[in-house]
């Protein structure tokens, strides 16, 4: 007998929701950008008439706590409330990028503080008579810890101290897990991160072991979650309950350096590795469900290119897209192997806003679009497709690079870690030491060890 499906249908839907601090001091807020939070009833009907029955939502910490230890839910009962009447399934992401303004990410603190948002939302959950509710505790541990405590890109602007960053976004999330679980123990999570291919440039196949070592780190955070790396941070297998790959159409690329953007492997080149093969390859390290919990670009005739890319590459025994896939596909392989495609939709839709559909530009990637200098808005038109519109200002493309390189192999004992997170982390942190770092030609921890101070971003519009 196939196992039970995960989601409410096939295809899901999902409403941006970062709210992180921009360069310019200016907070993020895209589910009020997009009007989603005043329009939210209107934006699950449309869901649901294109026969999409769950979707990605999320809260706002700064909103929810906005001084410590008092909690407002009142931002999030309305988008609950619409969603339970329109019958639409949500996996909430706890935190997608921002976090309050008096909390220091790279504290102790924060891993308390994050800690009781979790517990506090699960008390929320459990009091509207959610007994089920899906959860993402953080959005993206991978690209976060680079984008923000590498290259100093976004919130924090840290610079060279990705891999501290990731130890503590999982320290946190492991700790979310615990309190989630002991309010609701059947609360279901899913862990999403970056998935992607890297090759050497055939012009310097020397670079061929550092490529690899790159394209192994996108495992490290899961790794990490399922106490398969670091276990004295203290994951489990059973924390790792469901992955979530996010997917784009230039999430292959050739290797240059860390930092350094590469040519982009499409669909006709022939080093090009299909969809299923990187699904596989995840599903064959962890046998655990997965799920595309985020892909899409817009295409030819404003149908998204991800949605012909990823379909395509679904494996034959599959169920196919049905009729109503106009949007970007997400996708899922139960422990048994079958496929479940869900849908990364538009944000904020509302009669009364343009339904013209726009193109995004190539670089646009999975980058929060307030990141280029404005705020882009997104919605379904009358047939049900994609309609954005285009965020712009940004100085030059950037490429995504979604998982910093570390150190994949870690030697040493096993250090045993009783004393709480601070120890945890300098435990981890003495066990993958600079000495120890793959030269991936600017190992992460190295500077981070050194003392080195973060830095604003010099290339962030504001």
């Amino acid at each position: 007998m196939p196992p039970a499906p995960l989601f409410q249908s096939f295809f899901l839907g999902g409403f941006e929701c970062s709210t992180h601090r921009l360069a310019s001091g200016r907070r993020l807020d895209m589910i009020a950008a997009t009007r989603h939070d005043r329009h939210a009833a209107a934006d699950y009907a449309r869901l649901r008439q294109i026969g999409i029955r769950s979707a990605r939502e999320g809260i706002r910490w700064h909103l929810i706590e906005p001084t410590p230890n008092r909690f407002d839910f009142s931002s999030v009962r309305p988008m609950l409330r619409a969603a339970r009447e329109a019958g639409i399934q949500v996996i909430w992401d706890v935190m997608h990028y921002g976090w309050p303004d008096d909390v220091d990410i790279f504290s102790p603190e924060f891993i308390g503080r994050f800690a009781r948002l979790a517990r506090r939302f699960a008390r929320f959950l459990a009091d509207e008579g959610e007994l089920t509710p899906w959860i993402v505790p953080i959005n993206e541990i991978s690209f976060l810890s680079w984008t923000g405590g590498e290259v100093g890109q976004i919130n924090p602007f840290a610079r060279s101290r990705g891999f501290e960053l990731k130890i503590q976004l999982v320290l946190a999330s492991l700790a979310a897990i615990r309190e989630v679980r002991d309010v609701i123990p059947t609360a279901r999570f899913a862990q999403v991160e970056p998935i992607f291919h890297v090759i050497a440039d055939p012009d310097r196949p020397d670079e061929a072991p550092a490529a690899e070592a790159y394209r192994l780190a996108q495992y490290q955070a899961w790794d990490m979650l399922s106490g398969r790396l670091l276990p004295e941070l203290g994951g489990r297998p059973e924390d790792l309950d469901v992955i979530g790959v996010n997917y784009y159409p230039w999430n292959q690329w050739t290797y240059q350096g860390p930092s350094e953007p590469g040519a982009n492997i499409g669909p006709d080149h022939e080093a090009y590795r299909p969809f299923r093969e990187m699904l596989r390859e995840n599903f064959d390290r962890y046998r655990r469900p997965l799920l595309v919990a985020e892909t899409g670009t817009e295409g030819t005739n404003g149908r998204p290119g991800s949605v012909g890319s990823a379909t395509r590459s679904t494996p034959p025994s599959s169920p196919g897209p049905g009729s109503s896939a106009s949007a970007s596909t997400r996708s899922s392989i139960s422990p048994a192997g079958t496929t479940t495609a869900t849908v990364k939709t538009a944000s904020g839709t509302t009669p009364t806003r343009p339904e013209t559909v726009r193109s995004m530009p190539p670089w646009h990637s999975n980058w929060p679009a307030s990141n280029f200098g404005s705020i882009g808005s997104s919605g379904l038109d009358r047939e049900g497709l994609i309609s954005t519109s285009t965020p712009h200002g940004r100085a030059e493309p950037s490429r995504v690079f979604p998982a910093p390189p570390g150190p994949l192999t870690p030697s040493g004992e096993a250090i045993s870690v009783e004393s709480g997170p601070e120890e945890a982390r300098g435990a981890a942190r003495e066990r993958v030491g600079p000495e120890e770092a793959q030269d991936l030609g600017r190992p992460l921890e190295q500077a981070a060890l050194e003392g080195e101070e973060p830095g604003l971003a010099p290339t962030v519009a504001g």
